[in-house]
């Protein structure tokens, strides 16, 4: 049998979930990133994992969806519908250099999986538009999604990696243990000599 995800079934799902999420439902994806420079040694892109909590990876991916025969398929259409939909939210991101929001191009470069603990996960590129230089500059970065039903969080500052040209960084995790529905609950900071 081939599943074959469609803007309908899509519309199901919210359908069927949004009780779930008007209720107070609320997921966390686990962030991982890693700054990528290019050759000027200038700020290229982010290199990104995100690990969808057990609850929403199987909301998203149930367990017809992950029979071995069709297990490949499905994640690529699923993957290409993800992706979609945050395309229209620039991935709930947030990229300032000394208060500049820095522009991100499509994104091209991903890849869904389910991995042992059958979590999803979400490994892509967020190249911006114009590579930049962090030398002196103060950077935030920030994910949030505004519905307030996905938190986006840095589980810890080991999550965070950057190439050899910002070795000399300082970068510190903001909290925000109290945020409200929709609100921000975590800041990155770097300072870059």
């Amino acid at each position: 049998m081939r599943l074959r995800f469609s803007a309908s079934f899509f519309a199901l799902w919210a359908t069927l979930c949004g009780p779930l999420f008007a209720a107070g439902y609320h997921y966390q994806v686990d962030v991982t990133s890693h700054l990528v420079e290019d050759s000027a040694g200038n700020l290229s892109s982010l290199k990104l994992s995100w690990l969808y909590d057990r609850s929403v990876s199987f909301l998203l991916f149930d367990d017809e969806m992950a029979r071995q025969s069709e297990r490949a398929q499905n994640l690529v259409m699923l993957g290409e519908r993800i992706v979609s939909d945050l395309q229209e939210y620039s991935f709930h991101a947030s990229l300032q250099v000394d208060g500049a929001s820095q522009p991100f191009v499509a994104v091209t470069d991903y890849k869904l999986r389910l991995n042992r603990d059958r979590r999803l996960q979400l490994d892509f590129t967020l190249a911006l538009a114009q590579p930049v230089a962090l030398a002196g500059k103060q950077i935030e970065i920030k994910w949030w999604d505004p519905t307030g039903t996905g938190a986006l969080l840095y589980p810890s500052a080991d999550h965070f990696s950057m190439d050899s040209a910002y070795a000399n960084c300082s970068v510190e995790l903001e909290n925000y243990p109290d945020a409200e529905h929709g609100e921000l609950s975590q800041v990155v900071r770097l300072q870059c000599p």
